[in-house]
């Protein structure tokens, strides 16, 4: 179970270690093209365009799926049980234990994130500067914002502030309101105007909100930490690396990433001072032969790779402490989901599931 969603945290509570072992391959037949997937305590959620499934995590059993001549996308939150997610084709609110829809929206709208009491979206038609406020009880709306510059992307969530990412500014938003408090452009997020990097979407990459503070970093620049109730930045720290800090994590007082790799093979983490930016530890072993792509933090290790390749990097002992590589090139490990003692990864294109258990 992931336990910082709302703080844009990728830590999860489980018990997986190592050595691993594949247990099974679960192939997903008809829907769309593409499979993803989401766990969410001990039911996994899939959906393949226009079909939408739930598996048992302890048995490795399908419970229902739902099919649709509209698309699915998996759920943004699950709160006991219930799922605040696309199905077809729309904002709802679905009871995961039999896929009966709760609430939904007759509107094209797209969910980007949850806090505790709200679901927030964007219009599904095109102006995805208009930012929606959506009661997780009714799916009423509580508020609009159509005052967001640029193309709005990822948040995060702590007390009534809402930091929100555009592809313009980095804004801080009442939760209760809408009301905008405060905003800043990446020239302002860094002191030397910034190279854009052709192949990067996104000017801006958000990471943790921890304890009313936001680390980011800009794209071809530094790592910041800005305090939200102000606005200020409080430091920001450039690192000798080809790009930018991509993955961002927040442990024990620290702050852990890998760097925006893009088609590349090199990656290794870092590991600097929450409070300073002061560099506190350089990998000079590679992440995996081809990079990083989403690692996650769990369990005290660092887990995470590319493809086929695996790694776990122990953050008390800051070392490389196992290596897997799945057979037949299997293109997995782009993302994993732990739950106690196992995790499953996935191939999106061959649309299969994996099913890993520590030995």
């Amino acid at each position: 179970m992931i336990r910082d969603y709302q703080r844009h945290n990728r830590v999860y509570e489980s018990e997986i270690g190592f050595p691993i072992e594949c247990e099974a391959i679960s192939k997903i037949i008809s829907g769309g093209d593409f499979l993803n997937v989401r766990a969410f305590e001990n039911k996994i959620v899939f959906e393949a365009d226009y079909l939408m499934g739930v598996i048992d995590f302890d048995t490795k059993e399908e419970i229902y799926r739902i099919e649709s001549k509209s698309y699915f996308d998996v759920p943004k939150s699950v709160d006991n049980d219930v799922a605040y997610m696309i199905a077809h084709g729309r904002p709802a609110a679905i009871n995961l234990t039999n896929g009966q829809i709760i609430w939904d929206i007759n509107n094209e709208e797209l969910i980007l994130g949850a806090s505790t009491s709200s679901i927030y979206c964007y219009d599904g038609k095109g102006n995805r500067n208009i930012l929606i406020s959506r009661s997780k009880k009714t799916g009423e709306i509580s508020w609009e914002n159509a005052s967001i510059e640029g193309s709005i992307g990822d948040m995060a969530f702590e007390n009534d502030s809402l930091m929100l990412l555009s592809s313009a500014k980095l804004y801080r938003i009442d939760i209760t309101n809408g009301c905008v408090k405060w905003s800043l452009t990446v020239d302002e997020l860094s002191k030397k105007k910034e190279k854009r990097i052709e192949s990067v979407r996104l000017l801006i990459n958000l990471g943790p909100l921890i304890d009313g503070v936001q680390y980011l970093s800009v794209t071809n620049g530094p790592l910041c930490a800005v305090n939200i109730l102000t606005g200020e930045i409080i430091w920001e720290s450039r690192f000798e690396i080809p790009t930018f800090p991509h993955n961002i994590f927040y442990h024990d007082s620290t702050l852990i990433f890998d760097y925006f790799q893009g088609f590349g093979k090199e990656n290794c983490y870092f590991i600097v001072a929450a409070d300073s930016g002061k560099l506190l530890f350089r990998s000079e072993e590679m992440i995996s032969p081809k990079g990083s792509a989403f690692p996650i933090i769990t369990n005290g290790y660092v887990v995470g790779g590319n493809e086929e390749y695996l790694s776990f990097f122990d953050i008390e002992k800051k070392s490389f402490t196992y290596r897997y590589k799945q057979p037949n090139k299997a293109k997995i490990f782009n993302f994993i989901q732990p739950y106690k003692n196992k995790f499953i990864a996935w191939n999106a294109k061959e649309k299969e599931i994996y099913w890993f258990k520590t030995k």
